[in-house]
């Protein structure tokens, strides 16, 4: 039989479906937080990737499939000698055509709006196409400062003369949230970020029916904190041998947890755990649940790191001739984007019947980025150098200049406060989740993304 669903949900409800979970990918999603490119948590049971089209023979029952589109980063030399002034020029003008594309609904519209670049970005290109005051976004706040962005957000609307509302959710409320928001997803997802931007749709959706994002920002134009590790990792792997390196590491991981968002102890500890292993997957396992010795010790019939990272090992083999800043551009935009950021935002904004629209993925500013070369996205240590001089005069200079935060939650202290959960995982040796908890609320070890992957799959239908 051959079925399909725009969900796993739906695709359950078939009596021919096969309930028999794949040990293999249950060690992935682990592995990387969310399953990469068309695996689920099923055997026989294959997503459809991006950009892909699939056609079934009704006589033979073959299937064949391949892609109509897919991202290429292919830097254009032409551009080195490109004036800054001008290329931030163009891509003002396409963000403005962006925005106005989208812009076009019939029913309510707003704007996600977090204080960051991205979402400051699309607020002030749409008050170049619509009267300011009518221009309504949402944020949400919470009350933990390292995590809150709202005062942010509301600079940037009283700059651009805009209507900015703000819900501030507590604790409590978001932990009691969880678990539903969790079900709903219908298969394991690691990104805690989900909660916050269920929490954010809900709340845009009592307003409007339409939001503009800014998915795509960060990975289309160089906005995450790893690209600030990728020069200094060349040069500690030519100078550092790897018995000093497991040293200093064992050293590192002895500092206690922070609780803050992005703390220094937290990327310190996931620098060096990527440092262990091959460049080609030090990106992955970076944002890893389990990185692949810990997997070797939880599971019986443990995956190698070779395989549990083919997806990014093949990505870096069919690109050779980038850099390692570009290669690691062109894992965000491959791997992570659409696996991990587009399937949180679809799934959130459809819990709440929000639609939303992802202004960077326009095919424009696509092509646009495809071709850009890698000095026009970092530069002497600052990310998305064009973008932020594009919006020179657009904002203020403190808001262009801010650190990035991130869409996070209180995750490693609030799991102290959570029950222990012990799923049925198949293949997991048993007494490991329990050691990861007691490590984890003790402050002598950080698993705050293996016990979060925990929770999700532990709302997976039966």
């Amino acid at each position: 039989g051959f079925a399909f669903a725009s969900e796993l949900c739906g695709l359950r409800l078939w009596p021919g479906f096969a309930n028999d979970l794949d040990e293999a990918n249950i060690q992935r999603f682990f592995a990387w937080n969310y399953l990469p490119n068309a695996r689920t948590m099923y055997k026989n049971c294959f997503a459809l990737p991006p950009g892909s089209w699939l056609c079934l023979d009704m006589e033979s029952g073959e299937t064949v499939s391949g892609r109509y589109w897919q991202f290429r980063l292919s830097p254009d030399k032409s551009l080195e000698r490109a004036d800054d002034r001008e290329l931030a020029e163009e891509l003002r003008r396409l963000l403005i055509q962006a925005v106005r594309r989208r812009f076009l609904s019939d029913v309510p519209l707003g704007i996600f709006l977090s204080g960051g670049i991205d979402s400051s970005a699309i607020l002030c290109a749409a008050g170049h196409i619509a009267d300011r005051p009518s221009i309504r976004s949402f944020t949400i706040g919470f009350r933990e400062k390292s995590f809150d962005e709202s005062d942010k957000a509301a600079q940037v609307a009283a700059f651009a003369k805009t209507r900015n509302e703000v819900e501030y959710l507590t604790e409590q409320e978001i932990q009691d949230s969880i678990s539903g928001i969790l079900s709903l997803m219908s298969e394991p997802f690691g990104d805690p970020s989900l909660i916050p931007t269920a929490h954010l749709a809900r709340f845009a959706r009592r307003h409007v029916k339409v939001a503009l994002s800014g998915d795509g920002g960060d990975e289309l134009f160089g906005g995450y904190d790893p690209l600030d590790a990728i020069r200094p990792s060349e040069i500690y792997r030519k100078f550092m041998p790897a018995k000093l390196h497991a040293h200093v590491r064992r050293l590192v991981n002895l500092l206690p947890a922070s609780d803050r968002n992005m703390s220094l102890d937290f990327k310190l500890k996931r620098w060096l755990r990527g440092l262990g292993y091959p460049p080609e997957i030090q990106l992955p396992v970076w944002m890893s649940g389990l990185e692949p010795a810990e997997i070797k010790q939880f599971f019986s019939n443990p995956l190698d790191a070779e395989t549990l990272y083919a997806d990014a090992i093949a990505l870096c083999e069919r690109s050779p001739g980038l850099s390692g800043l570009e290669q690691a551009l062109n894992f965000f935009t491959r791997l992570y984007l659409p696996n991990d950021i587009l399937v949180k935002s679809d799934r959130a904004s459809m819990m709440f019947s929000l639609e939303t629209r992802a202004v960077f993925l326009d095919n424009d500013i696509v092509e646009f980025c495809e071709k850009l070369p890698q000095k026009f996205k970092y530069r002497n240590g600052q990310r998305k150098y064009i973008l932020k001089k594009a919006l020179e005069g657009w904002l203020p200079r403190h808001i262009l200049e801010q650190p990035k935060k991130g869409f996070g939650i209180p995750l490693n202290r609030w799991l102290r406060t959570l029950r222990n959960v012990e799923p049925p995982v198949p293949g997991l040796v048993p007494g490991s989740i329990a050691m990861c908890w007691k490590r984890h609320q003790k402050r002598a070890g950080d698993y705050r993304f293996f016990l979060w992957d925990l929770q999700s799959y532990n709302a997976l239908p039966a």
